[in-house]
């Protein structure tokens, strides 16, 4: 990294710059649509991922002490600030959706057990990989993105909850990332599995992008807006 500081800052950057952008219009679309932002296993596993790299905040200042983990460490504390988001918005507009039999709080319980699971078994798989620095496992979490975004494509019938500046911002993410990987990283990240998982998540992130503007063409798009995916209902006490 120190011998390609100007790529590293440039794809570096720009990925977390469509990242954020992504997350906010995550937000955004959940908000005006009144839908969980992403399926509950998605914001489970970002929410462990990204707030366990804040809790090894000492690796980074003391044991690495070195300009590139730390200032991802400071990134990730808008990611996580997303994630909880994400969580509370899963909480307040899902349970319709996700979980109707259920009584608001006995699925707000079920919830928090999803991402105490998620923090559970995410620290069993990330004590397996050999990536101390997190490279591996960040884009473990792009790949993660598509299969939640397609599932609630599939569900809801529609683009609701999400918009196609979204995946363009998402497909620009996972893009910046892997040409950051391939050219400063090493040999590691340039072997066939890897090469075949990029082009994996671009021609994917190509076709939710396109799906998406199928179904909010110019003629749903106002009307979509101005309907929820769920009407919330009353907390139950009980």
């Amino acid at each position: 990294m120190d011998h390609h500081v100007a790529l590293t800052l440039l794809f570096g950057g720009l990925a977390l710059c469509c990242n954020f952008f992504y997350f906010w219009e995550a937000a955004r679309c959940a908000a005006r649509d009144r839908c969980a932002p992403m399926t509950v296993w998605a914001t489970a596993v970002f929410l462990a991922h990204d707030g366990s790299y804040l809790v090894n905040a000492h690796r980074w200042f003391s044991t690495y002490d070195h300009w590139f983990p730390i200032l991802f460490w400071v990134a990730l504390i808008v990611t996580t600030g997303f994630d909880l988001v994400f969580l509370a918005q899963t909480a307040r507009y899902g349970r319709s959706e996700i979980a109707p039999r259920l009584s608001q709080r006995a699925y707000e319980l079920v919830l928090a057990g999803a991402v105490v699971a998620a923090i559970a078994i995410w620290t069993v798989v990330k004590r397996s990989l050999d990536d101390p620095m997190y490279l591996t496992s960040f884009t473990i979490t792009i790949a993660l993105c598509l299969p939640s975004a397609t599932t609630l494509l599939l569900r809801r019938g529609g683009g609701r909850g999400q918009s196609v500046r979204q995946y363009v911002a998402f497909t620009g993410m996972a893009s910046a990332w892997f040409a950051c990987n391939m050219l400063v990283f090493g040999p590691a990240f340039k072997g066939f599995p890897y090469v075949a998982l990029f082009v994996l998540i671009v021609v994917w992130g190509v076709g939710q992008t396109s799906a998406l503007h199928r179904a909010q063409g110019p003629s749903s798009v106002s009307s979509e807006a101005a309907v929820p995916c769920s009407t919330p209902e009353p907390i139950s006490v009980a």
